[in-house]
């Protein structure tokens, strides 16, 4: 972008033309006001003469025989011609002259033979010599003519001249403006629009039809915006290309310069992982945000300097220091554990970007975490279970039986619920819920315990609000217990797999029952010869 004040090349061309037509209307002027003056003074000079030469054939008598008294009434008689503004006489051999009208600071001529013309630039001066009819001299005279009528008639006619020049000058620019305004100024602005346009990613068509040089112009930029359009257009299809398989790719793809900033380039896992609007953005910042490892961030500060600074034949050596994991919002519920991988993208056999690959393996740790803590669980139930199956099951058989009766009692009891929900009742429901998980603490029967706990809270909270007297109906109750007496039971179930896989008779365990050494004595009694009751 050019910087100054702008000036249109029309007014350029306007000025020149104005100066060029001004320098010649100046030369006019000056050459026809001058042979305008020159032949006005011409026009006066031959009247002078005229004038002169009729004076002196008057006064030389007067002169021949001296008598100054015509000779300074003839001289008075010239102040009626307002032309003249000085005349003189003198006699032959004096000094003075005789007779004489008005004053002048122009010096005395020099009296001669011949008669002397001098133009001035206020007067013409002739000096004529008076002589007897046989040619001898007898004197002179002199008259000053004025030039004032002539210059101011040469004034006019220059200021006329000038003006008439001025006004063609002006007429004459103010055509070319118009010519240049129409044929250059106005399709230029056009074009420039037209660039504009273009600048602004738009299609544009100057349309200038002059065949001309401006013309050509107006036609290459059309054939410039239509190629240009062209390649945006191939290049817009081809990012949309790339960036479809961008976006197709399972990791969050972000590219950065030396500077650390985040470019334009990215995927759309990368908006998910790290937010819309990271363009421009620290790549440091996204990677070790606020709260994590300080060490863990300057050493990757450290790494950016010294990655963009090494030959891409070295990039293998470099790539291995960087960090390989990262974790993001860590104890927050946007926790994010991040694998990266780095590529340099080279130009010019320098490193001039580099390509950040993060893949998303939060889900993946979390699945390993519960799979872990879930093995480690069912190991520890197992190792509980067979502790109880090695000092006798029996009594955790009836645990849990005893637990799926209540829990069959609950599923009867909500299921006949009336209309409204009575404090008796859930006082009930409550005694079951924490006997089940008081037995299932004793037996560390940790999944039960839980979902009977949860069954207890929520029964809890019932009991506050029937307590503040607030009404609960059946179909409240229901919704909410059902879920929870559901997973208590499918806790009992889990339990008597667990018993099951860890006893050594395998499913047997579960028919076994104990019988008090009493009550034998008594059925042996009741049979004493082996037969059948009855």
């Amino acid at each position: 972008m050019l910087s100054g004040r702008f000036f249109s090349i029309g007014a350029k061309l306007s000025l020149m033309v104005v100066v060029v037509l001004s320098l010649a209307s100046l030369f006019v002027v000056s050459e026809l006001s001058g042979r305008a003056r020159a032949q006005l003074i011409q026009q006066k000079q031959t009247a002078a003469n005229m004038v002169v030469d009729l004076f002196a054939a008057t006064v030389s008598a007067a002169a021949d025989f001296g008598d100054e008294e015509e000779l300074k009434g003839e001289v008075k008689n010239l102040g009626s011609n307002q032309d003249i503004v000085y005349a003189a006489v003198w006699i032959e051999g004096g000094q003075k002259p005789v007779a004489q009208l008005g004053k002048t600071e122009t010096p005395n001529p020099t009296l001669g033979k011949t008669r002397q013309v001098e133009v001035l630039n206020d007067r013409i001066i002739i000096t004529h010599p008076l002589t007897r009819p046989g040619g001898e001299q007898i004197g002179s005279l002199t008259i000053h003519f004025t030039l004032e009528p002539e210059n101011a008639q040469y004034r006019r006619t220059r200021s006329s001249i000038m003006l008439y020049a001025l006004g063609m000058a002006a007429l004459l620019a103010v055509v070319v403006l118009g010519l240049v305004r129409v044929q250059v100024v106005t399709p230029l602005g056009r074009l420039s629009r037209g660039i504009a346009e273009v600048q602004k990613g738009r299609e544009a068509e100057v349309k200038v039809r002059a065949h001309d040089e401006v013309g050509r112009l107006a036609a290459a930029f059309n054939s410039m915006a239509v190629a240009i359009a062209d390649r945006e257009s191939r290049l817009e299809a081809l990012n949309h290309r790339l960036q479809q398989l961008l976006d197709h790719m399972g990791e969050a793809i972000l590219v950065f310069n030396h500077l650390g900033r985040v470019g334009q380039v990215q995927s759309k896992k990368a908006a998910q992982v790290f937010g819309e609007s990271v363009t421009g953005q620290p790549v440091v910042e996204l990677l070790f945000p606020e709260g994590t490892s300080r060490v863990e961030r300057e050493a990757f500060e450290e790494w950016m300097e010294v990655a963009f600074t090494v030959p891409p034949t070295d990039w293998e050596d470099v790539g291995a220091l960087a960090p390989q994991e990262t974790t993001t919002g860590r104890g927050t519920p946007e926790e994010r554990v991040l694998r990266l991988d780095f590529r340099p993208i080279v130009e010019n056999g320098e490193v001039r970007r580099i390509m950040l690959l993060a893949t998303d393996e939060t889900d993946k740790r979390r699945l390993e975490r519960a799979v872990r803590e879930n093995k480690e669980e069912h190991q520890r139930q197992i190792a509980a279970m067979r502790k109880l199956v090695a000092g006798g099951g029996q009594l955790l058989v009836q645990v849990l039986d005893g637990a799926r009766e209540r829990l069959q009692d609950c599923t009867r009891a909500i299921k006949n619920l009336s209309d409204r929900y009575t404090s008796e009742q859930n006082e009930e429901l409550f005694r079951w819920a924490h006997t089940i998980k008081g037995e299932a603490r004793a037996f560390d029967l940790m999944a039960l315990e839980k979902s009977a706990a949860a069954l207890e809270d929520e029964l809890a909270k019932f009991r506050g609000r029937l307590r503040e007297g607030e009404t609960l109906t059946a179909e409240s109750v229901r919704k909410r217990l059902e879920p929870l007496i559901v997973k208590a039971t499918a806790s009992v179930g889990e339990a008597e797999r667990m018993l099951v896989e860890a006893s050594p008779i395998g499913p047997a365990i579960l028919d076994q029952v104990t019988v008090r050494r009493a009550d034998l004595a008594r059925l042996s009694e009741l049979i004493p010869h082996g037969k059948p009751i009855g």
